[in-house]
């Protein structure tokens, strides 16, 4: 007889989380050294012991997350979330926000944290609402009333868009679709919002200039290993081809040493691939596969529609950034800033991405699926 399973956390969703964050500190804790004792503090510990604070915390987010009670805490209080967020990213533009590389992405609250991150998540949790919520659904169905329930949406990437921050710009627009299609609404609201996206990436690329730039050079003969645009491209895939089958062992990486900027960051990956060889990419890989089969698979057994299309909106978005992330480590798609989820430095990703999969736990823990 099929093994059915109800209330309790999918495990296999819950230790491939942790394992990612697991292995993810490690790879931090040797690729940072070199690059935090270059820096103005000279301590070559001082991104470690703000990682270890940021998992420390993402732990206690993913418990609060898996705790809560779905219906009371998290459903009623979506557009709650999605509203705060609204406010958070406006807050970037006031005095609480802080400029870095020619973008303000952040603000100051004592911790630094990243507006857009939360943005991401109270999104995933406005659409579902909407989608699910039998008088908004119909409303949403047809043209004006879609437009009507992504109005606010669009307040939301209008600001994230003037921070700039066109990959996730990206990201969400994915998103979007992913839970548009599991929403089903009529196939030409996809052509308005593919319009909608095209339009974006138009005004990306003519008026951002960094984005002109590294399309450019990606797509043009900026190739040379002397060229500021394909530095980080060039000393990534200079990792990866050092690794080999077995990678050179762990904290032995060259690329690490200056040669790589911020090799604990987006580039985190080009550095395993280097140290742990091709070998290690296949296990994490298989790991970040291995959390979004659960994913998926819990969002087809949830018990109800709002929780199913959750489920759909999460695990979408961290195949997505999981996939981006590789393929720019790899030399596949140009430059952008998208974080390795679990893996990559940085308080407010781990901890929105902790969050993110104890919600999903929180989801498991209601659905029935069979064991496998």
């Amino acid at each position: 007889m099929a093994d059915i399973r109800k209330r309790q956390p999918d495990f296999w969703l819950l230790l491939s989380v942790i394992l990612l964050v697991i292995v993810g500190t490690v790879m931090i804790c040797s690729a940072s050294p070199a690059t935090s004792k270059n820096s103005a503090d000279g301590d070559s510990y001082t991104v470690i012991k703000k990682q270890l604070l940021y998992v420390t915390i993402g732990f206690g987010c993913m418990f609060a997350a898996y705790a809560a009670n779905f219906e009371r805490l998290i459903k009623k209080f979506s557009i709650v979330y999605f509203a705060v967020t609204i406010l958070l990213l406006a807050a970037v533009f006031s005095p609480l926000g802080v400029e870095l590389n020619y973008s303000r992405r952040w603000i100051n609250l004592g911790l630094s944290i990243q507006p857009s991150e939360f943005f991401k998540t109270a999104m995933i949790l406005y659409l579902a609402y909407v989608f699910s919520h039998p008088k908004i659904k119909d409303k949403a169905r047809g043209m004006w009333g879609l437009m009507i329930v992504i109005a606010p949406i669009a307040c939301g990437m209008v600001l994230i868009f003037l921070e700039p921050h066109v990959s996730c710009l990206i990201i969400l627009g994915i998103v979007m679709v992913a839970m548009m299609v599991f929403g089903r609404l009529k196939p030409y609201m996809y052509a308005v919002l593919g319009g909608g996206i095209a339009a974006a990436g138009v005004a990306a690329y003519t008026f951002v200039p960094h984005v002109q730039k590294r399309l450019n050079s990606f797509f043009g003969s900026g190739t040379a290993e002397n060229s500021s645009d394909t530095w980080q491209a060039t000393q990534s895939l200079y990792a990866i081809g050092s690794g080999g089958l077995r990678g050179v062992g762990l904290g032995e990486s060259m690329q690490k040493q200056l040669y790589l900027p911020e090799p604990y960051n987006d580039f985190i990956f080009a550095i395993l691939a280097e140290e742990l060889g091709f070998l290690g990419c296949v296990a994490v890989i298989l790991l970040f596969v291995m959390l979004i089969w659960r994913g998926f698979k819990v969002a087809m057994f949830a018990k109800d529609s709002y929780s199913a299309l959750v489920a759909v909106g999460l695990t979408t978005l961290i195949a997505t950034q999981f996939i981006l992330n590789i393929a720019v480590v790899t030399n596949i798609l140009p430059v952008t800033g998208v974080s390795l989820p679990f893996f990559s430095y940085g308080g407010t990703s781990l901890m929105t991405m902790m969050l993110n999969a104890g919600i999903l736990l929180n989801i498991s823990r209601e659905a029935d699926y069979i064991k496998f």
